[in-house]
C-alpha cells in the first residue's frame, strides 16, 4: 500500500482530536519507540477497541480518499451576502497538471461568481486523501450556514 493513498499521521491525529468516528481500511501504529507503522485494520477489532489494547501502541484512523468522501455533503445550502442570498456550493477537487502543486479540495458556489469570494474554504496538497482531511476538519470547525 502507498502511503499517499492515506491521511498522514499529523492529520490522522487532528481528525482523531476532532471526533472522527468511522472505522477505515488502515491505522497508522504508533509503538512504545515512536515507530510509525501503516497497518491493515484487524477486521475483528474496533476502533475502540484498538484504543483501548494494552501497552503502549497507539492507533490513529489513517482514512483513504474514499472513505473521507463518503463522510462529506457533495453540496451545502447556505446562504452569503447582505441580502443574505441562498447559494448552493458544490465539493470540488481538481489535481494541477504540475504534480509539485498537488491537488486542490474546496466548496464553491456553481454558475455564482460574485458568490466565489465569500468561500475562503480551499486546500491544496500533495495527496487526495490530506487535502480532503483538512476540508472534513474545516466543515467541523466552520459549517456553513
Amino acid at each position: 500500500m502507498n502511503e499517499k493513498h492515506c491521511v498522514s499521521l499529523e492529520l490522522a491525529k487532528q481528525l482523531t482530536k476532532a471526533g472522527w468516528k468511522e472505522e477505515t481500511e488502515f491505522y497508522h501504529r504508533v509503538d512504545e519507540y515512536g515507530n510509525v507503522f501503516l497497518v491493515i485494520n484487524p477486521r475483528f477489532d474496533t476502533y475502540e477497541q484498538l484504543q483501548k489494547r494494552t501497552g503502549t501502541n497507539v492507533f490513529y484512523p489513517a482514512p483513504l480518499a474514499t472513505e473521507i468522501l463518503e463522510e462529506l455533503p457533495p453540496s451545502i445550502k447556505t446562504i452569503y451576502g447582505h441580502n443574505n442570498t441562498i447559494v448552493y456550493i458544490y465539493l470540488q477537487i481538481d489535481k494541477h497538471p504540475d504534480e509539485r502543486k498537488g491537488v486542490r479540495c474546496r466548496y464553491r458556489p456553481e454558475f455564482n461568481p460574485e458568490a466565489e469570494e465569500w468561500f475562503n474554504n480551499e486546500f491544496r496538497e500533495q495527496s487526495l486523501p490530506d487535502a480532503l482531511a483538512k476540508m472534513w476538519l474545516y466543515l467541523q470547525k466552520e459549517p456553513f450556514q
